[in-house]
């Protein structure tokens, strides 16, 4: 895995609590377009990553990332989400395309029981 990679310095970030972070990864008029068990939420600049993370509230939990891969300017990243406790609640796809650094366009889906790649082992 690139760990340059723009999308999973993105998710370090968040899983750390770090929305600052996670943010000055963004680009001011970045879209996004965010699927969680059906359920979308569309947006357009900085505000709308803002605001999605905020409403997340507390997070006991993080991505686990199953793969990633970067082809240009487009990122990929396939993996679970991740409880404290170690359960699964769904496993996640997402896409970013990347432009000097910066996400410019962000598309995730999450689901509870596909997982495009299986669960990473210790």
């Amino acid at each position: 895995m690139n760990s340059d990679a723009v999308l999973l310095r993105y998710y370090s970030c968040v899983d750390a609590g770090d929305d600052a972070g996670a943010l000055a990864l963004v680009h001011p008029d970045a879209a996004l377009s965010i699927t969680i068990f059906g359920s979308t939420t569309e947006g357009h600049g900085k505000q709308a990553f803002v605001d999605y993370l905020a409403g997340r509230g507390a997070v006991s939990r993080r991505h686990e990332v199953a793969r990633a891969q970067v082809d240009r300017d487009v990122e990929f990243v396939a993996g679970a989400v991740v409880n404290e406790d170690d359960s699964v609640p769904g496993y996640f796809l997402a896409a970013a395309t990347v432009q000097d650094g910066l996400i410019v366009r962000y598309q995730v889906t999450m689901d509870r029981a596909f997982a495009l790649a299986p669960r990473p082992t210790a």
